[in-house]
């Protein structure tokens, strides 16, 4: 994205640098990751939110925010924002971690060992994720959640 069309409430340097230098993927959906051509529906303010900036596209049912000058990034949580994860890139890879462990066909064993494993992997790639309700229970039965995922993605005609 060339830099005069970035918000002039996006201050967040790092922020500002990831959108022009690498950009924001279109998806339809990776981990639940839902995104616009940013170039057709650029980012622009909050109208609930002051500080806040929308247009990232949503998470599962949940619309994305950006914080244009931490560059945190948040879900509207019924009136209350809740932090999802650290930064653009951040929620990017969590995003497509999710999509990685969700999409894996394996054994029950190995589903369980997934399931125990994945929120660690988590709250290493962003400790904010790991106390994000966005997150919370994604892996708890994986074995449901890969079929319910695949499903997801047969229908979108992505493949999985």
């Amino acid at each position: 994205m060339e830099p005069a069309t970035l918000p002039a409430g996006l201050t967040h340097a790092p922020s500002r640098r990831f959108l022009g230098e690498v950009g924001w993927p279109c998806s339809r959906v990776i981990g639940g990751l839902y995104t616009p051509d940013l170039r057709d529906t650029p980012l622009r303010p909050a109208a609930d939110h002051p500080g806040m900036l929308e247009g990232l596209g949503r998470m599962a049912s949940w619309t994305l925010y950006l914080d244009g000058e931490r560059g945190t990034v948040f879900v509207d949580g019924g009136g209350e924002l809740l932090p999802v994860a650290r930064s653009m890139p951040r929620l990017l890879a969590l995003a497509l971690l999710s999509h990685l462990v969700l999409s894996m066909t394996s054994s029950e064993l190995e589903m369980e060992a997934l399931s125990e494993a994945a929120p660690s992997w988590f709250a290493a790639l962003d400790p904010v994720a790991a106390e994000s309700p966005l997150w919370e229970g994604v892996f708890d039965d994986l074995a449901y959640a890969s079929e319910d995922y695949e499903v997801l993605l047969d229908e979108l005609g992505t493949g999985g």
